[in-house]
């Protein structure tokens, strides 16, 4: 199983869009969150892909959770914009509560700068900032994340 993992759009639908034109129509994507009100908008009118999301920072008003637990694939994965775990600050927060949950993956975004990295047999994941993103119609130039669950194993592609 695959997810396209995104975050921090901060208005960027010009991105979404693209990545969405260039994704099979029954994707899943994960949104971590500051962009969460013009994702909902956009997903909305494609119905057949799954859409899961946290909320962020600047997504004021929104009710989403700040975390996350996912089951699929025998993976336990956690997901969280950031914020609360001081992600800018380093990721031993973010690690221990990994550790502490038993999430074999977690997905973060905030600091907009794409990481993959295995720490302690947990995958830490943040697929960087699409409000980065320049598409060209074929959808290169976005800036997202690939997430690969297959028996109980994780492993992940950073994009571009």
């Amino acid at each position: 199983m695959q997810f396209t993992v995104i975050s921090d759009m901060h208005g960027n639908t010009y991105a979404l869009k693209r990545l969405i034109g260039i994704l099979p129509a029954d994707s899943h994507i994960i949104f971590l969150g500051d962009g969460v009100r013009e994702a909902e908008e956009i997903m909305r009118n494609f119905p057949t892909i799954s859409f899961c999301a946290v909320r962020g920072n600047n997504d004021f008003y929104s009710d989403l959770p700040l975390w996350r637990t996912i089951h699929t694939q025998g993976c336990k994965i956690l997901m969280t914009h950031g914020h609360y775990a001081y992600v800018k600050s380093g990721l031993s927060t973010l690690t221990q509560k990994a550790e502490s949950e038993g999430a074999n993956v977690v997905l973060f975004g905030h600091t907009h700068r794409p990481f993959c990295e295995k720490r302690n047999g947990v995958l830490l994941l943040n697929p960087g900032a699409l409000y980065n993103s320049h598409p060209t119609d074929d959808g290169r130039g976005i800036v997202y994340a690939t997430l690969y669950l297959q028996n109980r194993e994780a492993s992940a592609v950073l994009h571009p």
